[in-house]
């Protein structure tokens, strides 16, 4: 079925983000004086640092030593990941020609992040993808998550379309199960910091690749 809505997501499928959610973390834990666990480097997938706002899910005791609310992690990794984006995290290969080709093609695009909306807005400024990206829509205190299904049915609602007529391109795997689910299409895109996920997430999704830039020819079916 031809697709009138793209959402992507941002950290990890368009831009290589999910390694600084990690140096985030540790910088945290070190201005702070905090020794770290060696446990939270026994399974790169299992860390608190690996994947969006993970970091700051920190185990109760270093938590009660960041002297810091939940909330107040979250906006200090928020502040420290919109100066990296603007001057250490780069676009993914083909992430530029994959946005502009979402528009030229005449589908609406947004991007569905778990990061700070007004952060993830600056940074696409920056790469130079504003023209081509129709809104940004954050769930950082949304009542619902991207991995429910909810938050997909409730954009398409809001477009006016049906989920059949709308793609995901995501790189987790909660989230690309989530829109199916809701009935949308779902393409993957890898990222390093999921290998250990990697027959979970194509299993999730409808098709998969090893780079943005893949899916442009895709994209042309669905128009």
């Amino acid at each position: 079925m031809r697709k009138r809505l793209v959402m992507f997501d941002f950290d990890g499928t368009l831009v290589d983000s999910e390694g600084y959610w990690r140096q985030s973390a540790i910088r945290l834990l070190c201005e702070k004086g905090i020794e770290i666990p060696e446990r939270f480097f026994d399974d790169y997938d299992k860390l608190y640092f690996t994947s969006g706002l993970k970091m700051i899910d920190l185990e109760e005791d270093v938590a009660k030593k960041l002297g810091m609310t939940l909330r107040e992690r979250k906006e200090w990794a928020f502040d420290n990941m919109a100066k990296l984006y603007l001057t250490s995290v780069k676009l993914k290969s083909g992430a530029a020609e994959l946005v502009k080709k979402a528009h030229e093609t005449g589908m609406k695009t947004l991007i569905l992040t778990a990061s700070r909306g007004k952060d993830v807005e600056t940074a696409i400024k920056h790469y130079g993808l504003g023209d081509y990206i129709g809104e940004v829509v954050s769930v950082v205190y949304a009542p619902e998550s991207k991995a429910s299904p909810e938050i997909y049915l409730r954009i398409c609602e809001r477009y006016g379309i049906l989920p059949s007529e709308a793609l995901l391109i995501d790189d987790k795997s909660s989230a690309l199960a989530a829109a199916r689910e809701a009935g949308m299409t779902a393409f993957g895109v890898y990222d390093r910091s999921k290998e250990r996920k990697l027959e979970e997430t194509v299993a999730a999704c409808d098709a998969y690749f090893r780079e943005p830039g893949e899916i442009v020819s895709a994209l042309e079916e669905l128009r």
